[in-house]
């Protein structure tokens, strides 16, 4: 994050390069797939990249609000596993056709 905010631009573009697009990349041909196999429901590639990352990011980022709102003080593996759980089915509920 420092490195993507503080350090310039040069920094960002190369994170984004080799990071951020190989994910994007195969996250729009996942919804693509599912789309024309009539599993999802249309997709913008863009919206569903930044809530899945920003939702994966900020259980660990936000370690103050875990702590000073919920009172959790250490991030767990039943946590984690809790909280991919939770990320998964609002997903694929929400990607799933009616």
């Amino acid at each position: 994050h420092y490195l993507m905010t503080e350090a310039g631009q040069e920094y960002g573009r190369i994170i984004a390069e080799e990071f951020a697009r190989p994910l994007v990349d195969t996250q729009s041909a996942i919804l693509k797939e599912g789309q024309a196999q009539g599993l999802f429901l249309e997709t913008d590639p863009l919206m569903f990249y930044f809530h899945l990352v920003g939702a994966c990011d900020y259980l660990f980022f936000g370690r103050a609000t875990l702590d000073h709102v919920f009172g959790v003080q250490e991030i767990t593996q039943d946590l984690k596993r809790r909280y991919v759980d939770h990320i998964y089915q609002t997903l694929t509920k929400g990607l799933a056709p009616a």
